[in-house]
């Protein structure tokens, strides 16, 4: 089988070349002549080579030696064909193997909320809510202009502080901040932006591999070509998993506070926007200390981006909650 790949490799290659030979031979030849001249002149000098061409007279009765020799002749010819060949080959399959990769993504349009899982909601004749059907997530879409400012603040403070700034990925600022989190100050943090958590959530599993990873970057590049940073950012607060049954920020209201996302407070929306990271350890209702925690560090980060003063932050700080 092996030699059958080589001796396919070096026809490919004689295949491509058959067309430049003609061209190749005289130049490989020149280049070769002008090599030994400049050789000789400089390395030898100008009286060896008088002897040289004394003692090529003395010995002109001797069968003169080929300009190419057979370690010459098999590298610019077999070793080049097999190499060639080879490439090409290579390039082919790399050509087939990046299309069946990009075909095979799932679609970007699948974002779109019309195409989501929604909750269907029952009311009786006066507005209220009888009851919620759902089957997996318990999800309502939220507009995104209707959302107290801070709500969105708080997100972008803690999960990516560059998003309006990067094309989807954030290769230095985003990958070297975790970096240095994680090893530095001893705390594990992603990477990822909001674009590409959008991406992992709705369209990809959660798995850890390189192969996900490509695709993840991929098409967070192709959302955001389609799609402003406002849709993007909606999309994200309405899919993203806030623990639970909980899709999105609209439940996680209801189920964290009994309330509507647009009522929410900048002490509770701080909350909700550092539960996507981890739901289950950051859960106010299995782990309130460590909830607390997050939710100060989120309140931290608006401060640094100067979304919020000192009072205010001070008074979120102080903020009780009721679950």
């Amino acid at each position: 089988m092996l030699t059958i790949l080589v001796r396919l490799c070096i026809w490919i290659g004689s295949l491509f070349l058959r067309f430049f030979d003609y061209l190749l031979f005289p130049i490989f030849e020149l280049i070769f002549l002008l090599r030994n001249f400049v050789s000789d002149f400089i390395f030898i000098g100008i009286k060896k080579l008088g002897r040289s061409i004394w003692y090529s007279l003395k010995k002109s009765n001797q069968k003169p030696q080929p300009i190419f020799s057979l370690s010459y002749y098999l590298f610019f010819y077999r070793v080049k064909y097999f190499t060639l060949g080879f490439l090409l080959a290579f390039l082919l399959f790399l050509v087939q193997q990046v299309f069946l990769f990009i075909n095979n993504l799932p679609s970007i349009n699948l974002l779109e909320s019309d195409r989501s899982a929604v909750s269907t909601h029952i009311y009786d004749r006066n507005g209220k809510l009888l009851y919620e059907i759902f089957r997996e997530q318990n999800r309502t879409p939220v507009k995104l202009s209707k959302l107290p400012k801070y709500v969105t603040q708080a997100t972008i403070s803690i999960e990516d502080k560059d998003f309006y700034k990067h094309s989807g990925v954030s290769f230095f600022s985003g990958i070297l901040r975790a970096i240095k989190d994680t090893i530095l100050r001893k705390k594990l943090q992603g990477g990822s932006t909001i674009t590409q958590q959008l991406v992992k959530s709705a369209l990809l599993t959660p798995e850890r591999t390189l192969e996900r990873k490509i695709k993840e970057i991929i098409l967070a590049l192709l959302v955001e070509r389609r799609y402003t940073k406002d849709q993007i950012l909606e999309m994200y607060l309405n899919q993203v998993p806030y623990g639970g049954t909980a899709w999105g920020i609209e439940e996680a209201s209801k189920l964290y506070f009994g309330k509507s996302a647009y009522q929410l407070s900048l002490s509770e929306a701080a909350l909700l926007a550092g539960l996507p990271q981890a739901p289950s350890l950051y859960s106010p209702f299995t782990n309130p200390q460590a909830a607390k925690n997050r939710q100060l560090e989120v309140l931290e980060s608006m401060y640094k981006a100067k979304y919020i003063d000192l009072k205010t932050l001070t008074k979120a700080k102080k903020h009780t909650f009721k679950l």
